[in-house]
């Protein structure tokens, strides 16, 4: 558990833990500055004072021009939130003791572990052929089918990405995902549909295949897997970074070893059983995420008083949060209405999702995934 607390302009709190040795000391002045963050014997000390910042070690850190203090060591956070400083530590913790850093690397771990067993669980089904490996045999239902073009598209953008782009501009681009997103589903009926259709007519696996048997081009089949292998790399190479990054701030291992690692899982349960064992995954990965985006927002919203008043705080703090162009109005009207158009138009011909287009098992698949 973490508590949270808000502290208002001169005033000073000491917020203790269960354990004694983790008492942490945050004292605010006006206007909204940072006095002092003093940690237990064994932590870091700091102290703030025209934008200086004074540490005992290097676990403290502090970027220039920023606001935001964290002391890795127990985990204490203070974060400026204009009426006042948000501070955060975690309960009954010293910070990253040995035994909470096992219990993440276990959960961590056993959640690895899974994907592996799902991949060999996957294979048992035997794979036969190309088209069995590439597309599954042609086999996905309404649900599976569903959940894996959802789970496909979430990539580290939307953690890591798209929500410092929400904290950063506000409430303007939640919609413009959201439409974006819901709008997409339009492309399931319009493009999945017939590339379902010929890819089942001509025996294509793949898109470039696809594009090969209609046009009966080789210079133009050849053109456009170039496109697709050069353009999809880097956005490719972006998820083992973000998993990288996590798994560095959960665990603190060296963020290349984190990427390496869910690189390998990855390629282990997708050789292992293909299409199927990727989709399988798909799905209790995207499982997942919606539980956990659920307890998180609830959790965040009882400890900050519930909805209405964390955003009665947000909005006192940062009203052009709360508008269309959002802050610093980065939104116009045109922008806005760009972004719709990227995604209905970009998202549904990303390799990763164009694929299972072809995996559906009948129209009406791909009929109920759009409406889901």
């Amino acid at each position: 558990m973490t508590r949270v607390g808000l502290l208002q302009p001169g005033s000073a709190t000491i917020a203790a833990a269960s354990r004694a040795s983790t008492t942490v000391l945050l004292t605010i002045g006006p206007p909204l500055t940072v006095i002092s963050f003093i940690a237990a014997e064994g932590h870091d000390s700091a102290s703030l004072a025209g934008g200086l910042l004074q540490s005992s070690g290097s676990r403290l850190t502090l970027s220039p021009g920023r606001s935001t203090i964290w002391c890795r060591l127990c985990q204490a956070r203070a974060i400026p939130t204009g009426p006042g400083w948000l501070f955060s530590f975690p309960d009954g913790s010293a910070g990253m003791q040995p035994e909470a850093t096992m219990l993440k690397a276990l959960i961590v771990g056993g959640y690895l572990a899974a994907m592996l067993l799902l991949g060999l669980l996957a294979r048992r089904r035997r794979v036969r052929g190309h088209e069995d490996f590439f597309l599954a045999g042609r086999s996905f239902g309404p649900l599976l089918l569903f959940l894996t073009l959802a789970a496909t598209n979430f990539s580290a953008f939307t953690v890591f990405g798209f929500a410092g782009a929400g904290y950063r501009i506000g409430y303007a681009y939640y919609p413009i995902m959201a439409f974006g997103t819901g709008f997409m589903a339009l492309s399931f009926l319009f493009i999945g549909i017939p590339a379902w259709r010929a890819a089942k007519a001509t025996g294509a696996i793949t898109p470039p295949e696809l594009i090969r048997h209609r046009f009966a081009n080789r210079w133009l089949h050849g053109a456009y897997l170039a496109v697709m292998v050069v353009f999809t790399l880097p956005y490719l190479a972006i998820q083992p970074m973000g998993a990288g990054y996590a798994l560095q701030g959960l665990l603190g291992i060296p963020y290349v070893w984190g990427a390496a690692l869910v690189v390998v899982i990855g390629a282990g349960y997708l050789l292992l059983a293909g299409m199927r064992g990727d989709a399988w995954t798909d799905a209790l990965q995207g499982a997942l995420m919606l539980a956990g985006l659920l307890a998180i927002v609830a959790g965040l919203a009882a400890a900050l008083g519930g909805f209405a008043l964390a955003n009665q705080r947000a909005f006192a703090a940062a009203p052009e949060l709360f508008q269309r162009p959002g802050g610093g109005a980065t939104f116009t009207l045109g922008i806005w209405l760009s972004y719709m158009l990227l995604w209905l138009l970009c998202v549904p011909v990303f390799p990763q999702l164009f694929q299972r287009f072809l995996a559906a098992k009948d129209e009406g698949a791909l009929k109920t995934s759009a409406v889901l």
